[in-house]
Parts: structure tokens; sequence; C-alpha cells
């Protein structure tokens, strides 16, 4: 099976896309950042993609605050960054994508 058709295939079974991710990243051997990339890429999820970019554009921002300089995205989610900071960078929580 390619890859387009795998990722087709859950999208329209209705999976998550970090689940279509997580089975892309598994079946071909690729590594997360190149499974992300194929199936962001892939049109079936085009609309998700373009939702998640305003939230993608906030937490930028909110990571290029020098309160948060340096600190990867898992570590900002374990600090529990709150919304009010995110909607300072410019973000709402209504912009999180729902699948």
């Amino acid at each position: 099976m390619k890859q387009a058709d795998l990722i087709a295939r859950m999208h329209a079974q209705g999976h998550t896309i970090v689940e279509t991710i997580k089975a892309v990243r598994k079946e071909f051997s690729l590594s997360l950042g190149e499974a992300k990339i194929q199936v962001s890429n892939h049109p079936a999820w085009a609309d998700i993609v373009r939702a998640a970019e305003p939230l993608h554009d906030a937490l930028e921002r909110a990571a290029a605050c020098d309160e948060f300089r340096g600190l990867h995205l898992a570590e900002m989610e374990i600090r529990r960054i709150p919304w009010s900071t995110l909607r300072q960078a410019g973000g709402t929580a209504e912009q999180v994508p729902h699948a």
C-alpha cells in the first residue's frame, strides 16, 4: 500500500491526524518529522492543517517569549502554559482543531 493510500484510508475511517502520523511512521519506517510532513501535505488533511495554523503560529510566538525561551513544546505542555499567555501571543482556545 502506498503512503497516500494509507493516509486517505485512515482519514476516511475517522482516525485522527495523530493516529495517522503514527501509522504512517510505523508502516513506512519514517521519522516523526517525515511522517508528519507526509500526512500534513496530503489533501485529505488540508482543512485540519489549515485550521491549526493560527494555533501553531501562536505557540511559536509564545515560545519566543523570554519566559519560555529554550523550552521544547513538551516542556511548555508540562508546565501547563495558560491560554492567557497564548492569547497574548495572538492565539485562542477556539483555534484548536477538532478532527
